[in-house]
């Protein structure tokens, strides 16, 4: 699985529309780093809120993503768009609204998940991004991405959970 392309728009702390074209670092290592509050677990977030539903750590919740300063009209989700076996595929998911004073939110996430056919499923998209990579969120976040303040988790996990 090969990430290639990041959108998300009031998410997390951006306000407005992001784009992050990680094609630019084809066969590269690259850093994200930034100061402390800067996003950067943002972006982890934002891939995997639109994978699979749920941001890349324990502590964050789907339905605290939006950006509490963006307009009531803002579109708010992520979108990612992957390669597996040289198929591209793009996956949106609308984040819930936050509750507000006084609001309600069902806290679901519509998602949509463009198949290199051209076709659109919109149900069970977790599960076929599953089928597609053969990584449930889990493995995702295992060999992906640690997330902030789960490194203990890592340290102390036994060799068998460490796979």
């Amino acid at each position: 699985m090969i990430i290639k392309r990041l959108e998300m728009s009031a998410f997390g702390p951006y306000k407005g529309k992001e784009v992050i074209d990680f094609t630019q670092f084809e066969n590269e290592v690259f850093l994200i780093s930034g100061d402390t509050g800067a996003g950067k677990t943002t972006i982890f977030d934002a891939v995997c809120f639109a994978l699979y539903g749920q941001p890349s750590g324990s502590l964050r919740r789907g339905d605290t993503l939006r950006n509490q300063d963006a307009g009531k009209k803002a579109e708010s989700y992520a979108e990612v768009t992957f390669s597996v076996r040289g198929q591209d595929y793009t996956v949106r998911r609308d984040t819930p609204e936050l509750k507000r004073p006084g609001e309600s939110s069902n806290g679901t996430a519509a998602a949509a998940l463009y198949l290199p056919d051209g076709t659109v499923q919109k149900k069970y998209v977790a599960k076929t991004i599953t089928e597609i990579t053969g990584f449930d969120r889990e493995s995702f976040l295992r060999v992906s991405v640690l997330p902030q303040g789960e490194f203990d988790k890592f340290l102390t996990a036994k060799t068998s959970e460490r796979q």
